[in-house]
C-alpha cells in the first residue's frame, strides 16, 4: 500500500484484508512515501495493530512519487505475486 499522508484513508483497508481467504501465506507492505510526522506515527500504529491479524510491515521511502514507493515495495516484498494498492483503494 503506497501512501503519502494517507493514514486516515488507509485504515479503511483493514476490513478488506481481514476478509481475504488466501490459502498461502501473504503479507501487506505499507510504504510510507515521505509522509509528515503525524501521519508517519499513525502509520506505525496501524502497522502494529494490523500485525496482530496478518503479516504487515511498514517501510519508509523518502523520495516522493508513486513509482519510488512501488519500487520500494517490490524491493522489500517476500512473495512471488504482488498486488498494488494505494491508500484510497476501498
Amino acid at each position: 500500500i503506497c501512501t503519502f499522508n494517507g493514514s486516515k484513508r488507509i485504515e479503511r483497508l483493514k476490513e478488506f484484508f481481514l476478509n481475504q481467504s488466501f490459502i498461502n501465506d501473504w503479507e501487506v507492505l505499507i510504504v510510507n512515501n515521505a509522509s509528515d510526522k503525524e501521519n508517519s506515527l499513525r502509520l506505525l500504529q496501524i502497522q502494529q495493530e494490523w500485525s496482530m491479524h496478518f503479516s504487515c510491515n511498514l517501510i519508509d521511502e523518502l523520495k516522493i512519487g508513486l513509482n519510488n514507493a512501488r519500487q520500494t515495495g517490490i524491493n522489500n516484498s517476500k512473495g512471488s505475486l504482488m498486488i498494488f494498492c494505494d491508500d484510497d483503494n476501498w
